[in-house]
């Protein structure tokens, strides 16, 4: 199963002048033999396997062009800047200006930007100094293909004014090409990419992008999958796994984008999130929606876990989507806890975190009903896995 799967689904490596030394793409499936005990996907064939999901799956969709939202270094000296990646394990820069996975307006702004900051004459970033003004960029595709650009400067708000005129001066030179321009400012000497205050500089507040018919509304801070149709994908497996007039509990909700696909199927659904920008995201998101359905909805923010939500309104249903390191410790116990929740669907980004939370899910009473993965990034070995965990009857 898993030779023909990937039999059908290899990328050329060959046609990107980029492989060898990017780091973004880590996988290499030009390939024509795989050692199955090394390779990624063996494994979560092999785990799901002895869970007993023989049917397991992974969906795949465009191998080319998928990504609409990129992060990337800004380093070099005056008149020489360099956008790009960093290579494997240094930050040497590497420039990507013909990369495979960006959609093609991501790479077209990034060398109009790259132009511009260097005939502009401004600084980047020296991780040695300290000093330098551009530190990193990052782009995201709105549906209208317009970009949602968001500079991070070595700098604190307000910006100089000569910096401020470039800025308009670019801005009414690429209207057609931008969404938005943001600022965001970050003076910390560490590797963290933004700080945490940010300005509009131009254009639109909110990036909308649609999921299964539902309007949802993105900042440049706030998460979002940078594979937005296999999202739709996944979000759309979703839907069949959720009764009718549910009660809901979404933690790591993020905007809320999940949740607010399942409105037309839910009795009441609570978001939990920490971060208080994917608040604003939901308000926003809501603010669009008739009152009846915006009656059914509350947001908690806070750490997954403080939340008292699975108690207060006998959740029948919780929908998690942690970070990489999987699920806090609290929560995992409150749902194990909670005997109202009857099934758990657990989307996950990291697959060695999620094999520790299902083994203690199955060890504390739940069964795995299904499971199946999407490839979101083809290229590197990730897996995002939509799985649906039911609790055993007494």
């Amino acid at each position: 199963m898993l030779n023909e799967w990937l039999g059908a689904n290899i990328i050329d490596m060959n046609r990107c002048v980029h492989f060898e030394r990017c780091s973004g793409c880590s996988l290499d499936l030009r390939k024509e033999s795989y050692d199955e005990n090394s390779l990624f996907f063996a494994q979560a064939f092999a785990f799901f396997k002895a869970c007993g999901m023989e049917d397991f799956k992974i969906h795949s969709g465009a191998f080319i062009g998928f990504r609409t939202r990129a992060k990337l270094a800004i380093r070099g000296d005056v008149g020489r800047i360099q956008i790009g990646m960093f290579e494997g394990r240094s930050h040497q820069i590497l420039e990507i200006p013909y990369c495979q996975v960006q959609h093609p307006r991501i790479n077209q702004a990034v060398s109009i930007l790259q132009s511009w900051l260097n005939e502009q004459g401004f600084s980047a970033y020296q991780e040695t100094t300290g000093q330098g003004l551009f530190r990193y960029v990052q782009l995201t595709i709105s549906e209208q293909e317009k970009i949602q650009l968001a500079l991070a400067l070595n700098c604190e708000d307000p910006i100089e004014a000569k910096l401020g005129l470039a800025l308009q001066r670019f801005w009414a030179q690429h209207e057609n090409l931008f969404h938005s321009i943001w600022l965001n400012f970050n003076v910390r000497r560490d590797n963290v990419i933004f700080g945490e205050a940010w300005t509009l500089f131009s254009g639109e507040t909110w990036m909308w992008q649609t999921f299964l018919s539902r309007a949802v509304a993105f900042h440049p801070a706030s998460f979002m999958q940078a594979n937005p149709a296999m999202f739709e994908q996944l979000l759309q497996r979703l839907q069949g796994f959720i009764p009718e007039e549910s009660i809901i509990a979404e933690f790591y909700a993020g905007g809320g984008t999940i949740g607010l696909t399942l409105l037309d199927r839910a009795k009441r659904i609570d978001f939990n999130e920490i971060d208080s920008v994917a608040h604003a995201c939901f308000q926003a998101s809501c603010s669009i929606l008739p009152e009846d359905s915006r009656s059914k909805l509350s947001f908690v923010v806070g750490k997954a876990g403080s939340s008292d939500i699975l108690n207060q309104h006998d959740v029948e249903l919780v929908i998690v989507d942690p970070p990489r390191k999987g699920l806090d410790k609290k929560l995992l116990d409150n749902i194990i806890d909670a005997d109202s929740v009857k099934q758990l669907i657990y989307i996950s980004c990291g697959f060695e975190s999620f094999k520790r939370d299902a083994n203690h899910l199955l060890k504390a009473g739940f069964s795995l009903k299904s499971a199946e993965a999407f490839l979101f990034f083809p290229g590197t070995d990730h897996l995002e896995i939509l799985a649906v965990f039911g609790r055993n009857a007494p």
